[in-house]
């Protein structure tokens, strides 16, 4: 079993001499103050390599971060310095907190796992951004391979790739800072139709916050008449009662006055329209010519006869408005002559 432990440390300490031997002889930087760049570090932009994450239980924090600082030295192309301040979180501000203290605009750490290993590079110029690239230690059946040679073989293909991924500018959206339009819109429209249900349901609570059984409207319109051979019109003002039977059925008598007075009794059935602001009803009744009220000049007052009993449909629009309804009316009466009344009211709940 020492002898096992043995072999791995040298393993993993021999991955270190290998990147070691394939870059710069120079030693790896040293890890400065924030904001220093590393002695003898390259010209170019400030790279700071933070200290690598091992959750594999091989302990290779440490020889990873400089391996991945002499990976980076080795291009020419940045300034290195080694950081002992990990990245707090992957939103944009704490990559911006970290890059303004460190006075580095580049950051960039290795992240090992069992299952991968993978290398993270962030770039101030893109504080929404950063660019990752990961390969897998496992082989076809699962199982991960944890040798030497394996390990520095997808350590140093997954920088190679985080460096073209680099030079082509080729980044990626970090967690939660960018929102997809597309499902954007699709948020809004749902949004948008949560908030009409909600508008229908509240509007027909408030609707029928005093709704009850018995109810009393008045009315105003026109009345167009004939029989008799002639036809005229008038202005109409009516008054009504009516009894809620069932959610659907409304027994309603009332008086309408132009230049008759008339009786009626109807049925009014309310369409079954859900979800509406405005409902509608069907009608059928019967009514009855009491008397005749006014003279129409130019006609004979008999054009109806008192005690005339008349028959026909009607159908009607409610809005309704806490406890009240708008109501728009329109029926038809037929028998001996023909009576055409059209009127807007108002009803109210007892």
């Amino acid at each position: 079993m020492e002898k096992i432990k043995s072999r791995r440390i040298v393993g993993w300490l021999g991955i270190v001499l290998l990147v070691a031997a394939t870059t710069r002889a120079e030693q790896p930087p040293s890890a400065p103050a924030p904001g220093a760049p590393a002695q003898g570090a390259q010209a170019g932009r400030v790279m700071s390599v933070l200290p690598s994450t091992d959750t594999s239980g091989l302990n290779l924090a440490g020889p990873l971060q400089n391996a991945l600082a002499r990976l980076y030295q080795s291009t020419g192309a940045f300034n290195l310095q080694l950081a002992s301040y990990s990245l707090p979180g992957y939103a944009a501000a704490d990559v911006k907190k970290l890059e303004t203290y460190l006075n580095s605009p580049l950051l960039s750490f290795c992240y090992l796992e069992k299952e991968r290993i993978a290398v993270f590079l962030f770039d101030a110029n893109r504080p929404d951004d950063f660019i990752v690239a990961s390969q897998s230690l496992v082989d076809a059946n699962g199982q991960p391979v944890l040798t030497n040679e394996w390990i520095e073989h997808q350590f140093r293909a997954a920088f190679a790739q985080v460096i073209t991924l680099y030079k082509q500018n080729q980044f990626q959206p970090l967690p939660g800072s960018h929102v997809d339009s597309e499902q954007l819109a699709q948020e809004e429209a749902e949004d948008a139709r949560k908030r009409a249900a909600e508008s229908r349901r509240l509007f027909r609570e408030l609707a029928q916050l005093e709704e009850r059984n018995y109810y009393i409207g008045a009315s105003v319109g026109m009345a167009r008449f004939a029989g008799e051979g002639a036809s005229t019109s008038t202005v109409d003002v009516g008054g009504f009662a009516g009894l809620k039977i069932s959610d659907s059925m409304r027994l309603e008598g009332g008086v309408d006055v132009f230049s008759y007075a008339l009786v009626h009794l109807d049925m009014r059935y309310h369409l079954p329209i859900n979800e509406k602001y405005v409902s509608a009803a069907l009608s059928l009744g019967v009514g009855d010519i009491l008397t005749n009220v006014t003279k129409n000049l130019g006609y004979e007052a008999t054009t109806l006869n008192s005690g005339q009993l008349l028959f026909g449909p009607g159908i009607s629009f409610n809005i309704p408005l806490l406890g009240a309804n708008i109501r728009g009316d329109l029926r038809f009466y037929l028998g001996g002559g023909s009576v055409l009344l059209g009127s807007y009211g108002l009803t109210y709940s007892l």
